[in-house]
């Protein structure tokens, strides 16, 4: 697991007084939701996220979202 990733969870389990495990639980739950959608924005969403399986890990789907919204600020503060 990368390095940011592992911070970010750990920073979200504090913050929610929680585990990892349980901010992970919460994130495939979520995955398993848009997964299981029929709606075509999400569809279209999630076609574009890489991952090594049918469906994103919760590290995956962290670091996809981590690197749009790199771009997206690097795009609009050039």
């Amino acid at each position: 697991m990368e390095p940011i990733i592992q911070e970010a969870l750990e920073a979200v389990a504090r913050q929610k007084r929680t585990t990892i495990e349980a901010i992970r639980a919460e994130i495939e739950e979520a995955i398993d939701q848009a997964w299981s959608s029929c709606d075509p924005a999400v569809i279209f969403f999630h076609e574009d996220i890489p991952c090594e399986g049918e469906k994103p890990t919760p590290e995956e789907l962290l670091a996809y979202l981590c690197l749009r919204i790199f771009f997206c600020d690097l795009l609009k503060n050039p």
